[in-house]
């Protein structure tokens, strides 16, 4: 079982929403949902809630699968916001990169091309500005 309070800071960090408004506000899905019915809309948010609210799989390890998922879908915007997720909840360049190398490893060869590159070049970036601002 995850530790609440360790994913508690970790969607805080990561920016998750908590109730169906903002949760459909950040996920498109959810928001054409609701333009088709709210009720639907709230079914889809306590399903996403029963996903990423809690469960034994802690958040960071969510986070990592939405990025495998995303690169093997060749979803480069996608793949960039779960890196961004899984860096806040503490993911490091290596498990980054160790999931990057399952998608090649399950995806094939063009996947390092399309996504990989693009994926760690966004990590080191990101860890860089991160160091940049802890260190000034």
């Amino acid at each position: 079982m995850t530790c609440p309070s360790q994913d508690a800071a970790c969607r805080k960090a990561a920016g998750e929403p908590r109730d169906a408004e903002a949760v459909a506000a950040k996920c498109p899905g959810l928001a054409m949902a609701a333009r088709l019915d709210a009720g639907f809309r709230d079914l889809l948010a306590a399903y996403h809630r029963r996903i990423w609210g809690g469960g034994t799989i802690p958040l960071k390890y969510k986070y990592l699968m939405a990025l495998a998922t995303a690169v093997t879908g060749r979803e480069k915007e996608r793949a960039l916001l779960e890196a961004n997720k899984a860096l806040r909840c503490g993911a490091t360049a290596d498990e980054i990169r160790e999931t990057l190398e399952m998608c090649v490893w399950l995806g094939g060869s063009p996947l390092l091309v399309e996504m990989v590159g693009p994926v760690m070049r966004f990590v080191a970036k990101r860890l860089a500005t991160a160091t940049e601002r802890r260190d000034a």
